[in-house]
């Protein structure tokens, strides 16, 4: 006599929703990983991304657009400069609150700031809701996109960086993440 604790039902007694379940278990497609044989914990070692164990932060000129930045640069297997995985500390070039006509960077008919009075003095400290938004996008797509396009996962070349010796900069043990000086 069957255990009324026993809660499973014989083969027999299957209901249509478990059969389908059963059957797409079976007729799941594999991995290349399974179809090889692999243990869980190999396919993990393949599969994630290494926690990288050095990092360094070095000062860095955009060729493109004359910006500065410091660059977090993380060991690579395939880089042996690093990978630049971050931009720290962006910084616009000079020109970019002063119009083309006053020999800046910014296009004539652009409006800077939202009141319209023409342009803050290079320097100047403008808080962020006084700026046109307008201008806001024409800074983010000619600067800061275009050099996280070009530098973002990268790796370093000794022409981004501001002085040659910072090329050289030392290796700092863990990963960048875990630093509390930067």
């Amino acid at each position: 006599m069957a255990d009324p604790k026993d809660t499973k039902k014989p083969d027999a007694e299957m209901t249509t929703a478990q059969a389908i379940a059963e059957l797409a278990k079976q007729l799941k497609p594999q991995t290349v990983y399974e179809k090889a044989g692999l243990s869980p914990a190999r396919v993990a070692q393949l599969t994630e991304p290494t926690t990288p164990l050095r990092h360094r932060r070095v000062a860095c000129k955009s060729e493109d657009t004359g910006a500065t930045f410091t660059a977090c640069v993380i060991e690579s297997r395939t880089h042996p400069n690093g990978r630049i995985v971050a931009l720290e500390n962006y910084t616009h070039p000079p020109g970019t609150h002063t119009y083309r006509a006053n020999g800046g960077l910014v296009p004539d008919q652009l409006q800077i700031l939202r009141a319209g009075i023409g342009a803050p003095q290079e320097g100047d400290k403008v808080p962020r809701h006084d700026y046109n938004i307008f201008y806001l996008q024409w800074r983010w797509e000619e600067f800061w996109q275009k050099d996280l396009r070009r530098y973002a996962g990268k790796p370093l070349l000794s022409s981004h960086v501001v002085e040659p010796a910072g090329f050289k900069t030392e290796w700092i043990e863990g990963s960048a993440h875990m630093d509390e000086t930067g």
